[in-house]
């Protein structure tokens, strides 16, 4: 059962564009996308639907030239060593040395997936 209070927001989230599933009450276990809503709340069941995205994790970037003792720490944090790659510019995989800090400080040689 919907309550008043879930039907507005229901309703509203469609009026500010978010995708809307309905599901006809004798069969509650098949859902489907309703680009437009009739609100028939008697026979149809009607929820916001929802995206799942997974979270990306971000790593300052530990590097260190091949040949050298010095290693550096990025400032900032990376998705990939490809945007790390992007935005040094000069830094390539076969010059450097890599390894990953993560949010926990968790440090590793490959990026958890």
């Amino acid at each position: 059962m919907t309550t008043t209070a879930e039907k507005i927001l229901i309703m509203q989230a469609y009026a500010f564009g978010k995708d809307i599933e309905c599901s006809n009450k004798f069969t509650p276990e098949w859902w489907s996308i309703s680009p437009n809503p009739t609100w028939d709340w008697y026979n149809v069941d009607y929820r916001i639907r929802v995206v799942e995205t997974k979270p990306t994790t971000y790593y300052k970037v530990i590097y260190k030239k091949k040949g050298t003792l010095q290693a550096h720490i990025t400032d900032g944090y990376y998705s990939s060593l490809e945007n790390f790659h992007k935005f040094r510019g000069n830094t390539t995989a076969t010059d450097y040395i890599f390894c990953y800090l993560d949010h926990t400080n968790t440090i590793s040689d490959t990026p958890q997936k």
